[in-house]
């Protein structure tokens, strides 16, 4: 059997109503070079807010997921449409990959430039950032030699996409004060966002599949998970090698299993592949709104790893700030999957809007009471249950109804 090769082949479309359709080897590579940039995002935060910068550190955050994870979308929606999985697209994914690392590699001097001052050391970032843009950039060129009864949209997204890497360059070069900074910045993000949007529904839709969609977003939020379990190993790594195994070390470790868990089966119990092959007019909401999603699930690894360090004693928040910071970031999570669920779907129940207001109403009240004297493990048992109230809601209210009837 001979091994086999990757020849070129024309971009015209791959077909949206394949049966099977799967993510590739390709795409699942691309994926894991997110892993360290998801890692690094939400060391950085544990660090700064452990640090007592909260502002600065939220912004850096904010900023750097949004960055991944934004050219994460765009490559899985082309590829979706244009996977040829030849020498010229793991050429130009390789090209991406290799932004990814760049981002990443920046991220430490941007968070410590917010934090000093709110100095701007962003150039790395944005480098790796436009890198990315620049590789996609390229498979849009070549899906419009070749896709010809969709070359007014493609011209959309090379049109967009390459106007928006002359204004990240211009942010680069031109030294601004921090606030017209962050102001260019968000404008340059909105108009990016809007590209797909203008380009897929203006100039008429690409050929993706919507299994295929629902699965790498779902993949990518098993890698986001992944590395929140990494990064409280590690965090809990240090605390023992220092203090050894105590009562809080193990609960922390035991609670970062079970929330993870927990916001996993949240996840994947929605059948969002069907609901997205059935509502396509309300996929932009979808889609983008999982950038808060993946943001709250790395920040809820920073927050395990933040109480890590409180009780190392490395950190300046009190007990209540740091149950806040992992009880934000589960409350985040928990209303943005239920919400972007129930978009599509087009309704939402009133038993579901019960749970997540159950949910909230635990965690706001775990925070509130950690203030006035709570104990911090009893603190993080509440906001791991927390985590567990829909998915008790799922697969246990049967036997409520059943031995407990309420009429």
């Amino acid at each position: 059997m001979k091994i086999q090769r990757h020849p070129l082949r024309p971009m015209t479309g791959r077909n949206p109503d394949q049966v099977g359709r799967a993510a590739t080897p390709l795409e699942l590579l691309y994926d894991l070079t997110l892993v360290v940039a998801f890692g690094v995002a939400a060391d950085q935060l544990a660090e700064a807010l452990a640090e007592g910068h909260v502002l600065s550190g939220v912004v850096g955050f904010a900023l750097a997921m949004y960055a991944v994870v934004w050219c994460w979308i765009n490559f899985t929606w082309f590829s979706s449409a244009y996977d040829t999985d030849d020498v010229f697209m793991r050429l130009a994914v390789t090209v991406q990959m290799v932004g990814v690392v760049i981002l990443t590699l920046g991220l430490p001097a941007m968070f410590g430039g917010l934090h000093d001052g709110w100095r701007l050391e962003e150039d790395l970032v944005l480098l790796g950032y436009v890198v990315m843009r620049l590789a996609l950039l390229a498979l849009w060129g070549r899906a419009w030699k070749h896709d010809v009864k969709r070359r007014r949209t493609i011209m959309t997204y090379i049109i967009g996409v390459g106007v928006a890497q002359l204004m990240w360059g211009a942010i680069i070069l031109i030294e601004l004060p921090i606030h017209v900074w962050l102001t260019a910045v968000v404008f340059v993000y909105v108009f990016e966002m809007l590209v797909p949007y203008v380009a897929e529904t203006k100039a008429g839709r690409t050929p993706w599949h919507p299994h295929h969609i629902a699965e790498r977003y779902g993949l990518l939020a098993l890698i986001a998970l992944g590395e929140g379990v990494v990064g409280t190993v590690a965090a809990l790594q240090a605390l023992i090698e220092r203090s050894g195994f105590g009562f809080e070390a193990w609960l922390v470790a035991f609670c970062g299993i079970a929330i993870t868990v927990g916001l996993w089966w949240l996840y994947f119990s929605m059948p969002s592949a069907q609901l997205v092959a059935h509502h396509t007019e309300r996929v932009f909401i979808w889609a983008y709104g999982h950038v808060p999603v993946y943001a709250a699930i790395a920040a809820t690894g920073a927050g395990l790893h933040l109480v890590a360090l409180g009780i190392d004693g490395e950190s300046v928040l009190g007990p209540g700030q740091t149950v806040s910071v992992i009880a934000t970031a589960v409350g985040v999570y928990i209303v943005c999957a239920f919400a972007l669920f129930h978009y599509i779907e087009g309704q939402i129940p009133t038993p579901t809007v019960i749970a997540v207001a159950a949910a909230i109403a635990v965690l706001a009240g775990t925070v509130a009471a950690t203030f006035f004297g709570l104990p911090r493990w009893v603190a993080l048992i509440l906001v791991t249950a927390t985590t567990w109230i829909p998915v008790w809601r799922w697969e246990f209210g049967w036997w409520v109804r059943k031995h407990l009837p309420l009429s």
